[in-house]
């Protein structure tokens, strides 16, 4: 290893403090991460016991010894990070602001260009670690690793037959659904088969060597067998689902348990997914799943009459590896405008990070957009926002600025 390190300005704000709840999972042999904007890079961490996607990484909880592995033709950053004075509790994972950098045995090509695919790195004992695997002039991939000596145990829970009735745009349809923690969950390709020709379809597909689920909105769904199979009206023994999903080619963080090697997802969050309509109808026991509408808020009070509306921009979710070398916040990165657009007539600017609007922080572009359905035009909102220091070579003095504008939302 290298000598220990002060996490220095630009690493502190990624790398201090992350909150996090987990789930305990059977051990898997090996779970893979692709790594962005790579031809075909990716990482693999074996025995992985339990996942949590944070608002802005993910962090593998595994037993030892772990071996991570590279793999790729493009990859020009594969690097391992120890945290010496890192701490593990039930519920956070405090990086603390000393790291060291493993001195791997990482061979390069014969030009000495790029990682040869295949490099890999064994951890055993207990620690911390960020894993950091990038093309060249890329973000890449950057997740924690938890190494722990306790093997893994299953840890499950109770889910019940929903006896509600189920409408699907006027129509009873009979779906062998569970309630888990008080909400519905719903077999994904039983939803998928059902809206399947409507303006909402979307169809299912599974990666079982990179253990991803696919969705594809828009494209109908593709029968495998097996849907809308009837329950026997007992309750389940869940156990969370830690595959990756994707939807459309970018990940998203939905949750779903696995019953009876059926994965279950939670029926609002693959509304608000694919936009269709969810209402609870209490006086008749009823979920009306309705694809003429757009998802609601539940629990957004303007949700019954806000049509939606814009800020005048294009962009894309701030990468974990940004704001780990960066020191960006969790955000959404300003990369292009409506011409003289909201945004752009209240004095943003390209490459601002927008991380909060109002009162609610926003970490993604799927949050901003969920946000601002619940808006109409004409609305004025305070979209807080980050600009980089010297992003565009403004010199020595550049700093970063955190900005406040007040913008008028269009429709």
């Amino acid at each position: 290893m290298k000598g220990l390190k002060k996490v220095g300005s630009l690493l502190t704000a990624a790398m201090l403090v992350l909150s996090l709840s987990v789930t305990a999972l059977a051990a898997t042999e090996e779970t893979k991460i692709t790594v962005d904007d790579s031809k075909d890079g990716y990482v693999t961490v074996s025995n992985v016991t339990s996942v949590k996607e944070l608002q802005y990484r993910t962090v593998y909880f595994v037993s030892s010894p772990t071996t991570i592995s590279f793999y790729g033709s493009d990859l020009m950053r594969e690097i391992i990070y120890y945290h010496p004075n890192a701490v593990v509790t039930d519920n956070s994972v405090e990086l603390g602001d000393l790291y060291e950098e493993l001195t791997l045995d990482l061979k390069l090509d014969a030009e000495g260009l790029y990682y040869l695919s295949g490099n890999s790195s064994t951890l055993k004992g207990t620690g911390v670690y960020t894993v950091i695997a990038s093309p060249e002039a890329a973000m890449g991939a950057s997740f924690v690793v938890v190494v722990r000596d306790e093997p893994a145990t299953a840890e499950t829970v109770t889910a019940t037959p929903t006896a509600s009735k189920v409408l699907v745009n006027g129509s009873s349809v009979s779906f062998e659904a569970y309630t888990i923690n008080g909400n519905n969950y719903f077999k994904l390709r039983d939803l998928a088969k059902v809206l399947s020709g409507t303006g909402k379809q979307f169809n299912v597909s599974w990666d079982g060597t990179s253990k991803v689920i696919n969705l594809v909105s828009g494209s109908p769904y593709t029968v495998t067998g097996g849907e809308m199979a009837t329950g026997d009206g007992k309750a389940k023994q869940a156990i969370i689902n830690s595959s990756s999903i994707y939807k459309d080619g970018g990940k998203v963080s939905l949750t779903a348990y696995t019953i009876n090697g059926n994965n279950y997802f939670k029926l609002r969050d693959i509304g608000q997914a694919f936009d269709f309509g969810v209402t609870w109808d209490g006086t008749a026991n009823t979920i009306k799943i309705d694809t003429s509408t757009g998802y609601m808020l539940e629990s957004s009070s303007e949700s019954t009459t806000a049509t939606g509306a814009t800020l005048g921009i294009g962009g894309s979710t701030v990468s974990a590896l940004a704001m780990m070398m960066q020191g960006w916040p969790a955000g959404v990165h300003v990369e292009a405008f409506v011409p003289n657009g909201p945004a752009q007539t209240a004095g943003m600017q390209l490459y601002d990070v927008i991380y909060k609007v109002d009162d609610t922080e926003v970490a993604s572009t799927d949050e901003l957009s969920t946000l601002l359905k619940t808006h109409n035009a004409g609305d004025v909102v305070k979209v807080y926002v980050y600009r980089p220091a010297d992003y565009e070579g403004d010199g020595a003095d550049a700093v970063e600025e955190y900005l406040t504008f007040d913008v008028t939302l269009a429709k």
